[in-house]
Protein backbone atom coordinates (compact mmCIF):
# COMPACT_ATOMS: atom_id res chain seq x y z
CA UNK A 1 0.00 0.00 0.00
CA UNK A 2 2.88 2.35 0.78
CA UNK A 3 4.31 1.75 -2.69
CA UNK A 4 0.99 1.77 -4.54
CA UNK A 5 -0.06 5.34 -3.70
CA UNK A 6 3.22 6.99 -4.83
CA UNK A 7 3.17 4.95 -8.04
CA UNK A 8 -0.39 6.06 -8.80
CA UNK A 9 0.46 9.69 -8.09
CA UNK A 10 3.61 9.46 -10.19
CA UNK A 11 1.74 7.95 -13.13
CA UNK A 12 -1.00 10.60 -12.97
CA UNK A 13 1.59 13.36 -12.81
CA UNK A 14 3.53 11.80 -15.69
CA UNK A 15 0.38 11.59 -17.84
CA UNK A 16 -0.30 15.24 -17.22
CA UNK A 17 3.29 16.19 -17.89
CA UNK A 18 3.72 14.22 -21.11
CA UNK A 19 0.30 14.89 -22.65
CA UNK A 20 1.61 17.46 -25.13
CA UNK A 21 4.47 15.13 -26.02
CA UNK A 22 1.83 12.52 -26.86
CA UNK A 23 0.09 15.00 -29.17
CA UNK A 24 3.37 15.68 -30.99
CA UNK A 25 4.12 11.94 -31.29
CA UNK A 26 0.61 11.34 -32.68
CA UNK A 27 1.16 14.16 -35.18
CA UNK A 28 4.45 12.72 -36.43
CA UNK A 29 3.02 9.20 -36.62
CA UNK A 30 0.04 10.39 -38.69
CA UNK A 31 1.75 13.21 -40.58
CA UNK A 32 0.61 12.03 -44.03
CA UNK A 33 -3.03 11.87 -42.90
CA UNK A 34 -2.83 15.27 -41.21
CA UNK A 35 -1.18 16.88 -44.26
CA UNK A 36 -3.68 15.41 -46.74
CA UNK A 37 -6.94 15.64 -44.78
CA UNK A 38 -6.71 18.02 -41.80
CA UNK A 39 -4.30 20.66 -43.12
CA UNK A 40 -5.85 24.10 -43.60
CA UNK A 41 -3.26 25.11 -46.22
CA UNK A 42 -3.77 22.25 -48.70
CA UNK A 43 -4.60 24.76 -51.44
CA UNK A 44 -1.33 26.66 -50.84
CA UNK A 45 1.56 24.24 -51.47
CA UNK A 46 4.07 27.12 -51.57
CA UNK A 47 3.75 27.43 -47.78
CA UNK A 48 5.14 23.88 -47.32
CA UNK A 49 3.05 23.52 -44.18
CA UNK A 50 2.75 19.71 -44.24
CA UNK A 51 0.26 19.79 -41.38
CA UNK A 52 2.20 22.05 -39.00
CA UNK A 53 -0.74 24.45 -38.98
CA UNK A 54 -2.89 21.67 -37.53
CA UNK A 55 -0.27 20.87 -34.89
CA UNK A 56 -0.10 24.53 -33.86
CA UNK A 57 -3.90 24.65 -33.73
CA UNK A 58 -4.04 21.53 -31.55
CA UNK A 59 -1.38 22.89 -29.19
CA UNK A 60 -3.24 26.20 -28.90
CA UNK A 61 -6.52 24.38 -28.17
CA UNK A 62 -4.84 22.30 -25.45
CA UNK A 63 -3.36 25.41 -23.84
CA UNK A 64 -6.72 27.18 -23.88
CA UNK A 65 -8.49 24.09 -22.55
CA UNK A 66 -5.94 23.83 -19.74
CA UNK A 67 -6.40 27.49 -18.85
CA UNK A 68 -10.20 27.27 -18.92
CA UNK A 69 -10.23 24.41 -16.41
CA UNK A 70 -8.48 26.58 -13.83
CA UNK A 71 -10.75 28.58 -11.56
CA UNK A 72 -10.75 32.31 -12.21
CA UNK A 73 -8.99 32.97 -8.91
CA UNK A 74 -6.06 30.79 -9.98
CA UNK A 75 -5.75 32.55 -13.34
CA UNK A 76 -5.13 35.92 -11.71
CA UNK A 77 -2.06 36.66 -9.65
CA UNK A 78 -3.12 37.52 -6.15
CA UNK A 79 -0.55 38.80 -3.73
CA UNK A 80 -1.27 37.94 -0.14
CA UNK A 81 0.80 39.31 2.68
CA UNK A 82 1.49 36.90 5.54
CA UNK A 83 1.12 39.75 8.01
CA UNK A 84 -0.22 43.25 7.89
CA UNK A 85 1.49 46.31 9.24
CA UNK A 86 -0.59 47.94 11.91
CA UNK A 87 1.11 51.28 11.55
CA UNK A 88 3.33 52.50 8.78
CA UNK A 89 4.74 55.33 10.88
CA UNK A 90 8.08 54.74 12.54
CA UNK A 91 9.42 57.04 15.23
CA UNK A 92 13.17 57.10 14.61
CA UNK A 93 13.90 59.38 17.55
CA UNK A 94 12.89 56.74 20.05
CA UNK A 95 15.55 54.33 18.76
CA UNK A 96 18.96 54.30 20.36
CA UNK A 97 22.03 52.78 18.80
CA UNK A 98 23.56 51.34 21.94
CA UNK A 99 21.64 49.78 24.76
CA UNK A 100 22.92 48.11 27.86
CA UNK A 101 21.57 44.61 27.84
CA UNK A 102 22.21 42.54 30.92
CA UNK A 103 22.63 39.24 29.12
CA UNK A 104 24.70 37.66 31.89
CA UNK A 105 24.09 37.79 35.58
CA UNK A 106 27.60 38.33 37.03
CA UNK A 107 26.60 36.89 40.39
CA UNK A 108 25.86 33.44 38.99
CA UNK A 109 28.33 33.27 36.12
CA UNK A 110 32.01 32.47 36.71
CA UNK A 111 34.30 34.13 34.23
CA UNK A 112 37.12 31.70 34.83
CA UNK A 113 36.70 28.13 33.63
CA UNK A 114 36.85 25.37 36.19
CA UNK A 115 39.95 23.40 35.20
CA UNK A 116 39.24 20.70 37.75
CA UNK A 117 36.99 18.83 35.37
CA UNK A 118 39.40 19.06 32.40
CA UNK A 119 42.06 16.38 32.89
CA UNK A 120 43.37 13.42 30.90
CA UNK A 121 41.61 10.11 31.38
CA UNK A 122 42.87 8.01 34.26
CA UNK A 123 44.03 4.57 33.17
Amino acid sequence: MRILIPLILLSVYSCQLFYQAGVVIWFHANRAYVASVLCENKAKPELKCKGNCQLNKMAKNEDEKGDSTLPSSAQKWVEISPCELVSSEIDFQSFTLFRNYASVNPETYHFRPDYGIFHPPIA
